[in-house]
């Protein structure tokens, strides 16, 4: 169990955190040094983006990303040389011809749409995103990178039923 010292030192260590976070040049500067693994990692997974950055995907295609906050994706992708969230990317980037389309079923902030079309020139995409606080920030990311003409987006969710639910 820990001490109400120790408890305290960490409250206190918490709102220092967001005080520099918020500070102007903070974020390029964190970026920077995150980038050159000179940050500890257990340190960038504490630390939220702010703002719009810039990702590189490992095939050369950039993007920018805005996240929300306590968004877990963003920390992963922003503090890292290349977005290399699983997989899932490498196979994307084989088998999406270009001029192909790409369907993203719980499409959230749409990372994974966005990481595609930076790779794969000419291609479109059909995002499904039923969570009406992840479609806005779908919507914003898709805005800032000039992709709401090459993506539709459906706030619907996708069964095997017909129905309703509740998220």
């Amino acid at each position: 169990m820990m001490s109400s010292v120790a408890r305290r030192a960490i409250r206190r260590l918490k709102r220092l955190r967001n005080a520099v976070a918020g500070l102007s040049g903070f974020q390029f500067f964190f970026r920077e040094l995150a980038l050159r693994d000179l940050v500890h990692p257990w340190i960038t997974a504490q630390v939220q983006p702010k703002g719009i950055h810039p990702v590189w995907t490992r095939n050369g295609g950039r993007f920018l990303y805005s996240g929300v906050a306590d968004d877990l994706l963003a920390r992963k992708i922003v503090w890292s040389r290349f977005i290399d969230i699983d997989a899932t990317m490498s196979l994307l980037s084989r088998l999406l011809p270009p001029g192909g389309t790409l369907v993203d079923v719980g499409a959230y902030s749409g990372v994974h749409t966005l990481a595609a079309l930076a790779d794969v020139s000419s291609a479109g995409a059909i995002c499904v995103e039923p969570n009406p606080e992840s479609l806005v920030l779908l919507r914003r990311n898709l805005a800032i990178n000039n992709l709401e003409n090459s993506v539709d987006v459906h706030d619907v969710a996708v069964s095997d039923e017909d129905g309703q639910s509740t998220l």
